[in-house]
């Protein structure tokens, strides 16, 4: 005789029934484990071989919007009294969300006798199998399988449910970013130097770093080029293996060692630094000028410039510049000279720290006087300095005395007149001439007459002095006689001058006859 088996779901159970049956706790908590859930499609059945039917319920509703938990069950159509048989149910859950404390009931008909399970079923009562299948994961299923025989003919009815507790899963993303800061500048510059400041903030870690700002509080003594003492430089957000680079030119207004730390933040205490040096150095020149300190018209005079870099850093595009004075004309100048007839030009090039460079230039100058002569020298980044000399120009008087009688002969009782003419042919002025001439007793003195005033003593006639004679002028003087005896009679001439440390001296002979 065969019994057949009805398998029967409890889907005419109300919602909050089935989870009680669970052992939710309170209303409150009820209506929290079952939140509204992005419902997919339920799963395939699996395929139910001949001879053996099948009962699916999807839980809370078999509406597929709303279906959560799918329980099939699958088991032969009919059996014999006492003969074992298998049935098999399936638990799928059907979201994309993990459910929590998964219960799979079978209440069994009376006449239903369990043999065995897998797996085996957490509690087991008179009428009733209960198994915890714990926490489902995402669209995972689990199988329970149960052996059983009929001890009776007739039919049986027996019902299975499932209860659980939706996981509400929220998926946040754990990042950790991480900043590094590099930065760049030249180790040594000049102090006029424009220092080039590369700063490069990278994100090396996951996820975006948030509100990143670079700053650089900059030491005493440097700035940016408009004139800020500090960099600061908002970023922004860096997403993760991403760099950006920030340039800056900076400027030192002063020697010496400068080393400061630059910092990256962002958000969240993210934090990195970086340290850079520069050492500024800067030309000194120092220089000197030498020559003579007089020197005569006409001749050759020949002045040396020095040139030193007493600083620690190369002078570079060094000029030296040496006006032409005025009055002067220039001879020559080493070093390939350069010069527009005002002034003479040396570009020196690079001068290296300690290192001296000498120049020399030749005047010459036609006319006297005192030359103050300056030279300056300049370079990049160094002060100009200048050096003077001094030279006297002077000139040399030159007195040419000459005399002329005029007639010669004469006879006696007549009158003769003596010219003298004194000329400067020197390039400096003479002062204080002074003219005397003697005579001799055949001559008889009758007048004088001149640049300057004379009187007369005895035999001699003397002129005041002339109080100066420029270069190249002339000066006359007179003197008449009267012949007294006949002879070859001289007539005398004496000059005396600042110029001349002995008298010039000059006769001229004339013929008395009867």
């Amino acid at each position: 005789m065969k019994t057949k088996i009805i398998l029967r779901s409890l889907a005419a159970l109300p919602l909050v029934m089935v989870l009680c049956l669970a052992g939710c706790r309170s209303e409150e908590h009820r209506t929290a484990a079952a939140p509204p859930l992005e419902q997919k499609a339920p799963a395939v059945a699996p395929v139910v071989p001949d001879g053996m039917v099948r009962s699916s319920f999807n839980y809370p509703s078999n509406n597929p919007g709303d279906a959560v938990v799918m329980l099939q069950r699958v088991a032969p159509a009919e059996t014999a009294v006492g003969q074992p048989f298998a049935y098999t149910m399936y638990v799928t859950n059907l979201t994309d969300m993990k459910l929590s404390n998964v219960v799979a009931t079978e209440q069994l008909a009376p006449e239903f006798e369990v043999l065995s399970a897998d797996p085996k079923p957490e509690s087991s009562t008179v009428g009733e199998v209960r198994w915890n299948l714990g926490d489902l994961s995402a669209k995972q299923s689990k199988t329970i399988k149960v052996t059983g025989k009929a001890k009776k003919v007739g039919t049986l009815v027996d019902c299975a449910f499932v209860t659980y507790l939706p996981a509400p899963c929220l998926a946040t993303n754990v990042i950790q970013p991480a900043l590094t800061l590099t930065k760049t500048m030249p180790e040594s510059a000049i102090l006029c130097d424009v220092l080039p400041t590369k700063y490069v903030v990278t994100n090396t870690g996951t996820g975006l770093a948030r509100h990143v700002v670079l700053t650089d509080a900059l030491p005493q003594g440097m700035m940016t080029e408009d004139k800020k003492n500090r960099v600061e430089v908002a970023i922004g957000d860096l997403p993760a293996g991403e760099a950006r680079a920030v340039s800056v030119n900076l400027k030192a207004n002063q020697k010496g060692k400068f080393t400061n730390r630059a910092v990256a933040t962002g958000d969240g205490g993210l934090s990195a630094d970086a340290t850079a040096a520069v050492t500024i150095t800067q030309p000194v020149l120092k220089i000197t000028k030498t020559g003579p300190a007089k020197q005569y018209i006409g001749r050759d005079f020949t002045y040396e410039l020095t040139v030193t870099n007493t600083g620690d850093a190369p002078a570079k595009d060094l000029i030296l510049e040496d006006p032409i004075p005025q009055g002067t004309q220039l001879v020559s100048a080493t070093d390939r000279a350069t010069t527009d007839k005002v002034r003479v030009m040396w570009n020196l090039g690079t001068l290296a720290p300690n290192e001296a460079k000498k120049v020399n230039v030749t005047l010459n100058s036609a006319v006297a006087g005192a030359i103050h002569n300056t030279a300056s020298a300049k370079a990049y980044c160094a002060e100009t300095v200048t050096a003077a000399a001094d030279t006297v120009i002077r000139g040399i008087p030159a007195i040419l005395l000459e005399m002329v009688d005029d007639p010669d002969p004469i006879e006696l009782g007549k009158t003769t007149t003596y010219t003298i003419t004194v000329t400067n042919q020197g390039t400096a002025i003479d002062s204080n001439i002074k003219v005397v001439c003697t005579m001799e007793d055949t001559m008889g003195y009758e007048s004088n007459s001149g640049a300057t005033k004379g009187s007369v003593d005895g035999m001699t006639v003397t002129f005041e002095p002339l109080v100066s004679l420029a270069p190249k002028e002339k000066a006359q003087w007179k003197v008449v006689v009267k012949a007294l005896k006949e002879g070859d009679v001289r007539f005398k001439v004496a000059i005396n001058s600042d110029a001349t440390t002995r008298p010039v001296e000059k006769s001229e002979s004339t013929h008395f006859y009867k």
